[in-house]
């Protein structure tokens, strides 16, 4: 399956999901509706993690070696590219995806540009964060700046804030 092929399945699969979750959220409110999302993605992160280090062999990644399983993971349903910054006081690998199949999916089922931020965050954001920090707890991923709509991109970090790599 090409990438594209794999964005537009995801991208179907996750327009029926945020339909359901704009339900969720007109019937129980936007803050309900983001906690059981994060609830659910640290579940997802923890779990991952877990099977990633054990098929490892329990073995702490660093941030170059975390940041290709997040690549590899996020590259399976949208258009990424990679940026890495050394310095010596951190190291950070920047993923900049201009394609992703949970903003088009959000914005196909409806959904404003800060609603899907704030889903983003609460979902695939800690979902990736929790994974991350399954792999090295001395690491974190967060969000550097969200898209300000379908022609813009999202860029994120994988942060190792020690001189070692």
């Amino acid at each position: 399956m090409t990438n594209e092929e794999a964005f537009e399945v995801a991208k179907t699969v996750y327009t029926q999901f945020y339909a359901y979750v704009k339900e969720v959220i007109e019937e129980f409110g936007m803050e309900p509706a983001l906690k059981l999302l994060t609830k659910t993605n640290v579940a997802s992160g923890l779990e991952l993690g877990k099977q990633i280090k054990e098929q490892s062999g329990g073995e702490k990644f660093m941030v170059q070696n975390t940041a290709r399983k997040v690549i590899e993971i996020a590259k399976g349903i949208g258009g990424i590219d990679v940026i890495v910054e050394d310095t010596p006081e951190k190291v950070v690998t920047n993923t900049a995806c201009d394609k992703c199949p949970n903003y088009a999916a959000a914005h196909a089922a409806g959904m404003d540009n800060e609603t899907i931020k704030a889903m983003c965050l609460a979902g695939s954001l800690q979902f990736f964060d929790t994974l991350v920090k399954q792999l090295n707890p001395d690491l974190s991923y967060q969000s550097k700046k969200f898209r300000s709509g379908t022609d813009d991109f999202c860029l994120e970090q994988t942060v190792l804030t020690t001189t070692q790599n």
